[in-house]
Parts: C-alpha cells; sequence; structure tokens
C-alpha cells in the first residue's frame, strides 16, 4: 500500500477559519501531511512591504499548536523556483498536492504537479475571506483564530 503523504502551503499570517478548514479537510485526505508556511522573504515579495505580520516562527509554532499530529515547516525563501519545489517534494516523498480553489495560480500550479507525477486535489474553499481581507473589513475579525491578531486593528 503506497504511504500517502500530502502537503498544503500558505502563508498563515492572521489565522482564521478559512486556515483552519483547509487543513484539517487535507489532513482527512492523507495519512501525513506537511504543511509548508511561506517564509517571512517571501510573504514580502507576494503581499508587499507590510507583510507578514507575524515572524515566520511564530505562524509556524500557531499551527503546530492547533495541529500536533501535522508536520509544519517554514518554507525555503527559494521555493518560487520550480526546481526548488520538486526538490523539496521528491525528499519529503509527497504523492498528494492540496490546493484551495481560489488559489490565483490554481491552473499554473496544476499543470506543474501534475507535469511531475503527483496528485493534485483541490479543497472547496468554505471561507471566502483571507488575512488580506480581514485587514480591510474589521467585520470579518470574527473569523480570527488568536485574540492577539485583533491587536492589528487597535
Amino acid at each position: 500500500m503506497e504511504r500517502e503523504i500530502g502537503f498544503i502551503t500558505g502563508v498563515f499570517d492572521l489565522l482564521h477559519r478559512g486556515h483552519i478548514d483547509l487543513i484539517e479537510k487535507a489532513k482527512n485526505e492523507v495519512n501525513n501531511l506537511i504543511v509548508g508556511v511561506e517564509s517571512d522573504f517571501r510573504v514580502n515579495l507576494l503581499k508587499g512591504d507590510n507583510r507578514p505580520y507575524h515572524h515566520e516562527q511564530k505562524r509556524k509554532e500557531r499551527l503546530a499548536k492547533i495541529f500536533p499530529d501535522v508536520k509544519v515547516m517554514i518554507l525555503s525563501k527559494k521555493f518560487g523556483e520550480e526546481k526548488v519545489r520538486q526538490m523539496f517534494l521528491k525528499e519529503n516523498k509527497v504523492n498528494h498536492v492540496f490546493l484551495a480553489s481560489n488559489d490565483q495560480l490554481l491552473k499554473k500550479k496544476m499543470i506543474e504537479l501534475k507535469k511531475n507525477g503527483v496528485k493534485v486535489k483541490i479543497i472547496k474553499v468554505a471561507y471566502l475571506i483571507s488575512s488580506t481581507q480581514i485587514l480591510k473589513n474589521k467585520e470579518l475579525m470574527k473569523y480570527l483564530v488568536f485574540e492577539d491578531d485583533k491587536i492589528f486593528y487597535e
């Protein structure tokens, strides 16, 4: 029987119910799950100078606290390079990658992963929210997991 090792990535900055839901759904699909936390360097490139709000180590620790049976790791700052991603998947024996249905790069990621023989599973997003949206709309704070994230609104 093939050992199922799944992988899902994200920034996981202001941790919200959408993040938790995605990870729980991925976790239920495989024997072992790896959650990749984007490095501070990559978040800054992807989200801009004011991000991340929480250091990569804090983001990792928060997820590990909620999901003690999941391997949570900080991704290389070079994870944006296809060869780095492919080496990561190979070294960690990942055979299932989970992508959120609202991922802006969904089609591009699917093509790359399938080309490299990795099974791709699309997870339907139950909460159409993001940390960026929460920062813009105070009413969305109800979705936050950690109370100390609310300090960004004071």
